[in-house]
Formats: structure tokens, C-alpha cells, sequence
């Protein structure tokens, strides 16, 4: 048995799109969180609504004002409502929005958090801070909130290390678990955990790895009180990069590892996801080590104990049209980059409203728009592209 895609789309906003999470809504509706930026320092935030069939119905994205940008979304006790962490009008936020991104609360803070998480109606996260000097280390930083965020507690870790990660989860004893990576200027960076108690006080502290190799934590999971890290093993004097699976206890001691090679290919695990009682997926990509732009999405299902049960590659969709020039005043083109035929294509605003709509034509005028930032689709019978265009 494999995966294989019932649909993808294409969503652009006209520059670098990143998708950070996705979360359920409902039955038929999902929150994506994300950032598209055009260089290191003009970032926008993207926050799009979509349905099952993975079409946008909505788009509270905030494109070319300020350096904004989302890094999570997180659920909260009530399924319609979202926490999201990142930056807004050039300051660190956790906001919490319903479903249609209706404001309920913003709370200005003092850390750019990389993971948080809520329980008890009370919210936790993870920060890595640059220590003054030298300025290439980081601190660890653990920090809980209120139900409205405002700051309860702030407890800063760490030594002459360089932490990073983007994980914080909840362990059955009410403790606070960070797994991650640590390096410094001398080795490579190393899986790194780090228990502390309820009120962020160190319990103890564990790295797995060596001097020789990279070996990084990108997601970890925690099932019948052990904990599963998924991440890479980068093998530099080989030139290898390979997905690894492990098993510890909650005291961070090892029970089982499992590396996964694929062939003439540099392979990662970004997220690991619990998919019934018995089985675990484990989501990436690979790259070819001669063509290091070609890339699959990799999952691989495995049993509790790491043993596969299935695999698929998924070929990275391309963006079949080229839409020119964006920016624009008044036309658009359309160069098609498949056989894919399209039948009408659809201009909505930003909430998702209908404007105009026509049948497909290679080139339309648009110059009735005011200026601003618009979604345009272009459907067919079975697919749908979609992507943002700015008027001037």
C-alpha cells in the first residue's frame, strides 16, 4: 500500500511562498499559516482558509505592509479557536482568532517564540535568545502565559551552546519537555532534550549525537508516556543526509533508533504524525544529489516499534502557469506550462469574495480593479490554479 495525492494546487502570492502548519477547523475546513517574502527582509504573513478539496475560501494574508510573518498555528480548547505566534506590525505576538479570523485577543510580548503550546486554558513556549556576547550563541528560553497572554513566568537555560528547534510538548507528570538541537563553533549540532517542571525549572538535560556527524530534531511526538523524534543524520564526510527515527523513555535514555537511506538521494523527515493506535507517518522530502532542485515529498509509515509498513514519493507539484506581469495596472497573461486546459478564471478579494469572473482567455483586462492585492483562479474540470496578483 502507498499514498498518493487526491488533488494538489498551486498557492502563490507573487513571491516565495512558505507554508509553516495547517489546522483543523472542522470537518471540511482548514487554517494554513505561513510567510512568503521576496528577500531576508520584506516578509508577509499568509493566513488562508481552505476546504477539503484544498481550495482557498478565504485569504486574511497581509501582504506588503509591514515585516510580518506567521510561525505556528495551535489549537486551543475550543476547535474554532486558533493561537497564532510570529510577528505583527513589526512586534512578537500570540493572537488568538476564531475561525474566521475575527480577533479575540492580541498580546504584544518580548520573545520571537519558535513552538508554544495550550493546556489548562494556559500557554507555553519555547525561544531561543542570542546571548550579548558572543552573539552567535543562544539561550534557551521557557516561557507561560495566561489565558489572554500575558506573562506568568520566564525561565532562561543554557551554557556556551547554540540551541535551536521548533518543538515544546506536554509530558503526563506536568513537566515541559524542549526537543531539539545544540551545537557550538566546534562540533555539529546535535539532538538536544531538556526536562524542566511546571514552573520551568531544569530537571535534567541529555544531547544524542557526536563530534563526527550532524544529527538534527525537527518534530518529536509523545505516545504512551515515550517520546519519537523524528529528524536527519548527515553524514559530511560522505556527503549523505538520511531521515532517522528514535525511541526514548521520558528520562531521554535511547530504547531503539532507525535510519531510513534512500538511494542516490538526500532525504529529510520535517513532521511526525500519529495516525491511529499502531502506526506513525513520517513526512519529508528528498532531494537528488545530482540535480539538488528535484525533489519528492517522502512518507513513510511505520509501526511504534519503526519498522515500515508503507512508503510513497510524491513528485513536488510545478506551477503549470506563468502569470505576467505581477505587478500590473491593467492586463494579465497567462503562459500555460502543461496540457492542463483551463475553462474560466475567477477574481476574488482577499475575504474571498467573488468580483469578476470570465471565460478563460490567454490575456484580461483587470484595469476596473482598484489597487490592491487580489486572488486569481483559474479553473478546470478537475484542478484549480490559484495564486495572488497586486494591482497598481
Amino acid at each position: 500500500e502507498s499514498y498518493s495525492p487526491e488533488w494538489t494546487h498551486i498557492i502563490a502570492n507573487g513571491a516565495n511562498s512558505n507554508g509553516v502548519d495547517i489546522e483543523v477547523i472542522n470537518d471540511s475546513e482548514y487554517l494554513i499559516n505561513g510567510y512568503g517574502h521576496y528577500n531576508s527582509t520584506i516578509k508577509d504573513a499568509l493566513l488562508l482558509k481552505i476546504n477539503d478539496n484544498g481550495e482557498i475560501i478565504a485569504d486574511y494574508s497581509t501582504i506588503g505592509t509591514t515585516n510580518d510573518f506567521w510561525k505556528g498555528i495551535v489549537n486551543t480548547n475550543s476547535s474554532e479557536k486558533k493561537l497564532l505566534f510570529g510577528v505583527e506590525n513589526d512586534d512578537f505576538v500570540i493572537k488568538k482568532i476564531d475561525s474566521n479570523n475575527n480577533e479575540i485577543w492580541t498580546s504584544n510580548i518580548d520573545f520571537n517564540i519558535n513552538d508554544l503550546y495550550c493546556k489548562n486554558n494556559e500557554l507555553y513556549a519555547m525561544s531561543t535568545t542570542p546571548y550579548d556576547d558572543p552573539s552567535y550563541y543562544n539561550q534557551l528560553d521557557l516561557i507561560k502565559y495566561d489565558s489572554i497572554g500575558n506573562l506568568l513566568w520566564h525561565q532562561q537555560h543554557g551554557s556556551y551552546q547554540s540551541y535551536s528547534g521548533n518543538t515544546l510538548l506536554p509530558t503526563p507528570d506536568n513537566g515541559i519537555l524542549f526537543a531539539g538541537s545544540v551545537g557550538s563553533m566546534e562540533e555539529y549540532p546535535n539532538i538536544f532534550l531538556f526536562k524542566a517542571d511546571s514552573i520551568g525549572n531544569e530537571l535534567w538535560q541529555n544531547s544524542i549525537g557526536d563530534a563526527n556527524n550532524w544529527e538534527k530534531c525537527n518534530d518529536a511526538i509523545i505516545i504512551n508516556s515515550e517520546l519519537y523524534i523524528a529528524g536527519d543524520r548527515r553524514y559530511d564526510y560522505e556527503n549523505i543526509v538520511n531521515p532517522i527515527l528514535i525511541k526514548l523513555d521520558l528520562d531521554g535514555n535511547i530504547i531503539w533508533e532507525k535510519e531510513y537511506p534512500f538511494e542516490n538521494a538526500h532525504a529529510e523527515i520535517h513532521r511526525i504524525i500519529q495516525i491511529d493506535d499502531d502506526r506513525l507517518i513520517l513526512a519529508g522530502h528528498k532531494s537528488n544529489k545530482i540535480s539538488p532542485y528535484e525533489r519528492d515529498i517522502i512518507l513513510i509509515e511505520t509501526d511504534l516499534n519503526g519498522l515500515i509498513t508503507s512508503s510513497s514519493e510524491i513528485d513536488y507539484p510545478i506551477s503549470e502557469v506563468m502569470i505576467s506581469p505581477n505587478p500590473t495596472t491593467d492586463f494579465l497573461h497567462f503562459e500555460l506550462k502543461s496540457k492542463k486546459q483551463y475553462n474560466e478564471i475567477r477574481i476574488l478579494n482577499l475575504n474571498g469574495a467573488l468580483l469578476q469572473k470570465s471565460p478563460f482567455s490567454l490575456s484580461i483586462n483587470i484595469s476596473d480593479l482598484t489597487n490592491g492585492t487580489y486572488i486569481i483562479q483559474l479553473i478546470g474540470d478537475n484542478h484549480t490554479h490559484t495564486e495572488k496578483i497586486i494591482i497598481q
